[in-house]
């Protein structure tokens, strides 16, 4: 999982929900007023779709949406 973020690739975890995370490395960019080079990392907040239904005991069920 560290080597796909690492390598700017995405990572799902499946379960409950799917879970995604992506990570991407830091950016770099030019000031155009002084052209002076900025880096900045950019914060990617994960992605969480839950199921619909959740299967108990294959009896009963329980609706999460």
């Amino acid at each position: 999982m560290k080597i796909a973020l690492n390598d700017q690739g995405s990572v799902t975890l499946k379960g409950l929900g799917s879970f995604k995370y992506s990570m991407h490395s830091k950016v770099a960019e030019s000031d155009p007023i002084t052209g002076e080079t900025i880096k900045y990392s950019i914060t990617h907040i994960p992605e969480f779709q839950p199921v619909k239904e959740l299967v108990i005991s294959n009896v009963e069920s329980l609706s999460l949406g």
